[in-house]
């Protein structure tokens, strides 16, 4: 059997803006303790528009897709604290941080197949995407306490307690409102066992932030194997107890710098594309949870001064 050629032409037409605005105050009382308070109020905007034709002939093209795609997000965020001294080489920092979350997602995806053309739609006829319109909204509120103890003049030891509360709500194709709230301790230690030699090791509970791109469906203008990835609306974040070791070494005479670290890390719903098949003609895969994993990396580095 012969091959056979298939030409075919694309346009893509994409308008992207953002921006950011952002600020803090700190306050240095005459006692020593200081004062801060910082906010962050960020955009950004993007619409993409990918029309795809199948080339029959000199000057003769046939429309074969049609998707548009826009989506906005939007970042509130607020954070203040307060750090006294305690004790002699002791200070404890109280605070908290606020943020709200936005995401406005629409999407139209048309082919060339059996139906009523639509306008609307580049001329083609609309295929039906679940989760295609969405707006969704994370509120999170973090309190949070941290003491610094300098022990020696050898070692220090940094203790962080935090408490996350938030509620993610979707509404559009798909409404879903849920509330999570984690504690996040972790332990800092750092000796220094000579100038030259320097020991750390840290223990922390790890929350992951999700991106909401993967709660709704979007394009995927880099693969033409498929026109929309899927989105899920079930996803949790990602938890995980962090159990981190590193040593480093300061070569004489300020030669180089050697650093070995160990990682071992102990998750909890790990993220990562699931099968979220309808039928055997409509492959899609979809960000989700697998189950529970563990991660272990040792990384060794060496630098040497020219």
């Amino acid at each position: 059997m012969p091959n056979t050629v298939l030409q075919e032409r694309e346009n893509r037409d994409a308008d992207r803006d953002n921006w950011e605005v952002g600020g803090d105050y700190e306050y240095n009382f005459s006692n020593g303790s200081r004062f801060k308070i910082l906010f962050i109020v960020n955009e950004r905007n993007n619409d993409q528009l990918r029309e795809r034709f199948e080339v029959l002939g000199p000057s003769n093209e046939k429309k074969n897709l049609f998707l548009d795609t826009f989506s906005r997000d939007q970042e509130r965020i607020v954070r203040s604290s307060y750090t006294m001294d305690i004790f002699e080489g002791q200070d404890i920092e109280i605070g908290a941080e606020r943020a709200q979350t936005l995401l406005d997602s629409t999407l139209r995806l048309a082919t060339d197949r059996s139906g009523t053309p639509s306008p609307d739609f580049g001329g083609l006829v609309p295929v039906p995407v679940s989760n295609a319109n969405a707006n969704v909204e994370e509120i999170r509120f973090e309190p949070f306490v941290v003491h610094n103890w300098r022990i020696n003049n050898r070692m220090s030891l940094e203790s962080t307690l935090k408490y996350e509360e938030s509620e993610i709500e979707q509404q559009g194709d798909v409404s879903r409102k849920r509330d999570f709230d984690f504690i996040k301790p972790k332990l800092d230690y750092r000796f220094d066992i000579t100038p030259a030699l320097q020991f750390r090791a840290s223990i922390e509970k790890t929350v992951s932030q999700l991106s909401f791109s993967d709660f709704v469906a979007a394009s995927d203008f880099g693969d033409n194997d498929q026109n929309v990835q899927a989105g899920n609306a079930e996803l949790q974040q990602e938890e995980a107890w962090e159990y981190n070791l590193n040593l480093e070494i300061r070569l004489p005479n300020d030669v180089g710098v050697l650093d070995g670290n160990i990682y071992y890390h102990d998750i909890e719903n790990v993220i990562d594309r699931i099968d979220v098949v309808a039928s055997p003609d409509n492959l899609i895969s979809a960000n989700g949870n697998i189950g529970d994993g563990i991660r272990y990396v040792f990384r060794g580095n060496a630098s040497i001064r020219m």
